[in-house]
């Protein structure tokens, strides 16, 4: 029964460019070697601040940030400010998490990573955000929970093609490779990582480069393809061994000895595997110094060497479960499972079977309670979508109704004005006549004293063609429209569609206006319309 890991447990959650040197820190350096403060004492601190309210809330809070800065935990020193409380209090909770995450809690460090999401989210800092949703992921594909570290990783990954950083997207290509390969999608990881290395080549990131070479050479081995394994291993171990990364070329060796026992060549494995776990635990590497026994137990259970075999097993399961991976846990109790019965200590085989079915029941739970957290972030990601869809949706309304109001307004000043206008005519018209009257009445008075009959009547005559208020008809403002157009040689349809009506409604007006003027047809309107000053020729 083969045991060996897969390769997605030499896994690196790269992510230097989200102010992120600390990513090849969160599997490869060791736990801080020397705080101003204990363990128990930053715990008691972060309680506290969780716990505290107001300007105690804010003084531990910056206490807590100075403190994350002097350890390297973030990479700028940042204040707890009362007006940017929600990103203080997001910056305060991603770093804890990644502090509890290096000091080998990472149940703590995932539920404070899921805590400081959603203040990210609304911090409005997609940095700060990319670098809280990567941790998830990492969190996650060391719980063994890879569907859902791949949910978070592929967010990072839109983040990164969003701001266009071929850096970040680098990282998170090399993370998605690795947990796709995990889900048994080799040829999906392949896709990510060939890219990446690309990348990496033009960008000249040699440490990289080595990270995502083995991770390619993982892919390859687990698709069959052993000698482009072997070569991509090769080439990742000699840039690191050159560059003197220690750390990371003993998980090198790890990988190189994962392509050797495919190759058969279980001595050379073995070697390698035995240089590189005194280095890993220098480097205090304890999830990759776990997989390494995890390889020996192997080697040494297909050489029957069962007793030896057992305790090797034995080791990596005692630093699986140090550094709390679940998924490394579980093969380790799974080749112990199978030494001990071959060395006849059934007993002990039944305690480590029970043992291997509650944890394989637990990553069940843990992985059903994640689905119910992921469709949570899911329900929430598509509500805050749709809200700002309808946003969007009322924005769009808000204008067209700005639009219209606008037009209306418009159209209102134009008639404003036209009226003003008519008002303006109809009153020069009333002081023409009103003057008419004035001059007419002084004519009249002047008939009595002319004793020739013919010249008084030529007087009353020029007298009674003087007109006056009294002898205009009154008409409406539309009725006069119609009487100016008329004077301009206009048909009623023609008036008709300059004025926007129909045709009827003209000779309904017309008809009106020959009553109120006593006359019979458009000769006689024009007529007078002219004398009575309502319209002027042009020539």
């Amino acid at each position: 029964m083969p045991c060996f890991l897969p390769k997605i447990t030499i896994f690196v959650p790269d992510h230097t460019d989200r102010n992120m040197k600390k990513a090849i820190t969160l599997i490869f350096l060791t736990v801080l070697s020397v705080l101003n403060l204990s363990a128990a004492e930053i715990d008691s601190l972060f309680s506290r601040w969780e716990e505290a309210t107001g300007m105690h809330r804010i003084r531990l809070g910056n206490e807590l940030l100075s403190f994350g800065y002097d350890e390297g935990l973030v990479s700028e020193k940042k204040s707890y400010g009362r007006n940017q409380s929600i990103e203080s209090e997001a910056r305060i909770y991603d770093m804890m998490s990644y502090y509890f995450y290096i000091n080998d809690k990472l149940d703590d460090a995932l539920s404070t990573a899921l805590i400081a999401l959603p203040l990210c989210e609304k911090s409005g800092d997609e940095q700060l955000l990319g670098n809280c949703i990567n941790n998830i992921g990492v969190f996650y594909q060391r719980k063994g929970l890879f569907g859902q570290a791949i949910t978070y990783m592929e967010r990072v990954y839109n983040l990164d093609l969003k701001s266009k950083d071929k850096s970040g997207m680098s990282s998170t290509m090399n993370n998605l490779a690795t947990l796709y390969l995990a889900t048994g999608q080799p040829e999906t990881a392949l896709s990510y990582v060939l890219p990446a290395i690309e990348m990496e080549r033009e960008l000249g990131d040699r440490e990289r480069l080595a990270i995502r070479l083995g991770l390619a050479s993982d892919i390859w081995l687990e698709m069959g393809q052993i000698e482009k394994a072997r070569s991509c291993v090769d080439e990742a171990y000699k840039l690191d061994h050159e560059d003197k990364r220690e750390g990371n070329a003993a998980i090198r060796l790890s990988q190189k000895a994962s392509v050797l026992i495919a190759l058969g060549e279980d001595i050379e494995a073995e070697k390698c595997l035995i240089e590189a776990i005194p280095i890993l635990e220098k480097k205090n590497n304890i999830t990759s110094i776990a997989i390494c026994y995890n390889q020996l137990g192997q080697l040494y259970y297909k050489e029957e060497l069962y007793k030896l075999a057992e305790r090797t097993y034995r080791q990596a399961y005692e630093h699986a479960s140090k550094a709390g991976s679940d998924y490394v846990k579980k093969k380790s109790l799974s080749g112990l499972w199978l030494c001990q019965k071959y060395l006849g200590k059934l007993e002990d085989a039944l305690h480590t079977l029970e043992e291997y079915t509650q944890l394989t029941e637990k990553i069940a739970d843990d992985r059903a309670d994640s689905a119910v957290e992921d469709f949570r972030v899911r329900y929430e990601t598509k509500e805050k979508e749709d809200k700002l869809i309808r946003e969007q949706e009322m924005s769009k309304v808000k204008l067209v109704v700005v639009i219209c109001l606008s037009v209306f307004s418009l159209l209102l000043c134009v008639l404003l004005a036209l009226s003003y206008r008519m008002l303006r005519i109809r009153r020069r018209q009333a002081k023409i006549l009103t003057k008419n009257q004035e001059v007419k009445n002084k004519l009249l008075s002047l008939v009595p004293a002319i004793s020739d009959n013919t010249k008084s009547e030529i007087l009353k005559e020029i007298v009674d063609n003087i007109e006056t208020m009294d002898d205009v008809p009154k008409m409406t403002s539309r009725e006069l429209e119609v009487v100016k157009l008329c004077c301009e040689g206009l048909t009623s349809k023609e008036i008709a569609g300059k004025l926007n009506v129909s045709v009827r409604t003209i000779d309904t007006h017309k008809s009106n206006i020959f009553k109120k003027l006593s006359i019979s047809s458009t000769l006689e309107l024009v007529k007078y319309a002219v004398k009575a000053g309502i319209y002027t020729p042009q020539n």
